[in-house]
Formats: C-alpha cells, structure tokens, sequence
C-alpha cells in the first residue's frame, strides 16, 4: 500500500484485495483524528470500509494486481471521500440506494454507503464514486454554568490541537469575567493531545495565580492514565467517570 498525506489530504493506493481494507481504515481513522474529525469517525471508516469493498469485490473481482485508489480530504466543514478502482465499472444508475428486503443475504453495500453521507455521486463510467459528508463544528465549549466564583463547563468535543485556539479564548473569556474556580466535565472528551494538556495547564496556573484552580471530572480511565503518566493528577483535581 502506498500512502501520501499533504496537508488536509491522505491519498492510498493499494491492491484490489479485501485483507488491504484493515490497514486503509486504520490509516484513515488516524487521519481523521489528526484532523478533529474522530467525532464522525464511525459513520465515515463505515462508509469507507464499504465503498473499498465494493471496489475491490465487483469492480476489480478481488484482483490483486488491480489498484484501487482512496482519496481522504478533511476540509473546515465537510469531509470529502473518493474510491476508484481500475474495473469495468457499472451501470449505477439502474441500482437501488435503498436497502434490500431484511431476508436477502447481500445487497446492501450501496445502502450502507449512501445512509453515511450527504452527498454521493459516480463518474459516467461506474468505476470511481465521491462522497462528502458534513461536518458537526460545535463551539468548543457548551452548557456552562455559573456559581459565583464556580463555572463548569462540558466541552463539546475532543481537546486537541484543531480545537485549542478556540477553547482557549471560550476559557480565557470566563477567567477575565472573574471566574476563579473552573470544573470541566469531561464525559464527552474521548481525547486530549499535548497540546491540549498544555492549554489545561495554563488555565489551572491563571486560575491559581487568582487563588482558584481548575478540576477535571467524569474523566474517562484512558485520559486519566494519561494525566496520572505525566503526574498532571498532582498539579490539579482530577475525578474519574
């Protein structure tokens, strides 16, 4: 398999054979993350895994010395997904998008497909498909409440880079409104890289400069083994789900 990432773009090249997906959906969803898209990340690696089977299974007849091609773009507000396979191609417009009858035992790769995203469209030949998906940017922070010198907040998504700069001035904006002590939920954050650790960081030592701080609760045990290897459970209050 051959794999070229510029920028917001991972290209894969990769024999028409079906033990090829594994490795192509790994390199995407680890794409998808680094580019704060892991929130869709199920619908999109399903619609992947589906439309790279179709390619590899009735385009090229599980080949191997055809090549089928992914193109995986994530842009600010849409992902865009493109799968060509050197088949025949077929003649998509005779096809069903709608799932077969619950009895029938195939089928339902297009369905499937076609449920993950916005937009599906085929070149005239059948033999290469595009998909696009839109994505959910939330503002980064939500469901903040006030206490006097208490806020807590739910972040929406992930506390990672793509994110950071956002968070950073939804958090820099409680502080200066006099927010002393702040409590972040994280029940819904199911990543946080070093850079968002470093933004947690900066945060606590503002607050602790003004004789507050700042705790993390309903941390999952992943992030929480996490800040407890980097010995950040000792810097502020950290409470597991």
């Amino acid at each position: 398999m051959a794999a070229r990432v510029e920028g917001a773009r991972l290209q894969l090249r990769m024999p028409a054979a079906v033990a090829c997906i594994e490795d192509a959906c790994r390199l995407a969803r680890e794409h998808l993350a680094r580019h704060d898209a892991a929130q869709e990340g199920f619908t999109l690696i399903l619609g992947i895994r589906e439309a790279l089977l179709n390619a590899m299974l009735h385009g090229s007849g599980n080949d191997p010395a055809k090549v089928v091609s992914l193109m995986l773009e994530v842009e600010s507000d849409r992902v865009s997904i493109e799968v060509e396979d050197q088949g025949p191609g077929f003649d998509w417009q005779a096809r069903s998008l709608e799932p077969p009858a619950p009895e029938a035992v195939s089928g339902r790769g297009l369905p499937i497909v076609h449920s993950c995203f916005d937009d599906i469209a085929f070149n005239a030949k059948g033999n290469r498909i595009r998909l696009s998906k839109r994505l959910r940017r939330n503002a980064a922070m939500s469901e903040i409440t006030r206490q006097g010198e208490t806020v807590q907040l739910t972040p929406r998504g992930d506390i990672v880079a793509a994110v950071v700069q956002e968070l950073r001035q939804e958090l820099k904006t409680l502080v200066d409104e006099g927010a002393r002590h702040l409590v972040l939920d994280c029940a819904g954050v199911d990543m946080v890289d070093s850079v968002g650790i470093g933004l947690l960081i900066a945060t606590h030592n503002s607050l602790k400069a003004r004789g507050g701080g700042l705790a993390l609760i309903r941390v999952g045990d992943d992030i929480a083994s996490l800040f407890k290897a980097m010995r950040l459970d000792k810097h502020f209050e950290l409470l597991r789900g």
